[in-house]
């Protein structure tokens, strides 16, 4: 199947008429009628942002939109939240964050956001001799599951417009399972691992180049050829978490894995190992460099 892209308005938003559920492919029926679905959560980006901004708002059973509804709640607040030592420029961003830290749950420690802070202990010996003992502290941590559970909801949305058919009113899945390369904050996005999926994928012909919600939410599709069964994914939440990863063809995906590097831990002891985030200069920043132009549409 071949997917041309064209020019979506990019002030208002596209609603389908849908007759499917996008993520579980279920027909609707007058006894399980469809609830409105926006494919970005309007609560998982900062409040307005999605105001005279490109949406995407579909149909979906209840099932799959109480599941989307869960995971946005605790990725979005802790996605919002700032690093450690940072603050919000932005006082109506830095309220939007405090609220969310207040009201959202984390699953993880089943504490609220803000009381979800992490602190780890690594005691050990400097040069056999000198005991030392640090206390690292660190921000709200995601579960790496609700994580690709999210991610893979969002690749099917918008995967299901691009295949989308009018006259029957459905759209298709994605052609093959998800495969995840990585996922990072905003302070590990100059990692190896991340750097070598950007250069290795920047070249194959996009078919999906979408920012919106002014900028807080971004997913790139790219295929490796404009009829290869593979396909690449970046998606960035709230401007501070990226996932990247394959789809389709994962065994061809596998070539690529191989050939990207490792990243390098070093072992502080027996039980404890770490790694110094990189962060990302702009100018180095390939992930959603777009190759589009309106002469494509």
């Amino acid at each position: 199947m071949s997917h041309r892209m064209k020019l979506l308005p990019p002030n208002r938003a596209v609603r389908l008429a849908n007759r499917t559920c996008p993520y579980c492919g279920v027909d609707e029926t007058e006894r399980h009628p469809f609830t409105v679905e926006h494919v970005v959560g309007r609560r998982f980006v900062p409040k307005g942002s999605l105001n005279k901004s490109w949406a995407l708002i579909v149909r979906a059973c209840e099932a799959c939109n109480a599941i989307k509804s869960d995971l946005e709640d605790d990725i979005s607040a802790i996605t919002l939240q700032p690093h450690i030592g940072d603050r919000h420029n932005d006082p109506l961003l830095h309220a939007e964050a405090s609220r969310k830290a207040k009201g959202s749950i984390s699953r993880r420690t089943k504490k609220v956001i803000g009381e979800s802070h992490e602190q780890t202990s690594i005691e050990g010996k400097i040069m056999s001799a000198i005991d030392v003992k640090f206390e690292m502290i660190s921000p709200p941590q995601l579960i790496e599951k609700r994580v690709h559970e999210l991610a893979n909801m969002h690749l099917q949305g918008f995967f299901y417009l691009m295949s989308y058919n009018e006259q029957e009113r459905r759209g298709g899945f994605l052609p093959g399972p998800v495969g995840f390369v990585a996922n990072a904050n905003r302070p590990d996005w100059g990692n190896p691992l991340l750097r070598a999926f950007a250069q290795m994928t920047a070249a194959w012909p996009q078919q999906l180049d979408c920012i919106c919600a002014s900028g807080f939410f971004k997913l790139a599709m790219r295929r490796e050829t404009e009829t290869s069964p593979l396909w690449s994914f970046a998606i960035e939440w709230n401007g501070n978490h990226r996932i990247v990863g394959f789809f389709g063809d994962l065994v061809q995906a596998q070539a690529y894995v191989n050939a990207m590097p490792d990243l390098q831990w070093k072992q502080w002891n027996a039980g404890t190992r770490y790694r110094i985030e990189i962060p990302l200069e702009p100018e180095h920043d390939l992930l959603f460099a777009s190759r589009f132009s309106e002469a494509e549409s």
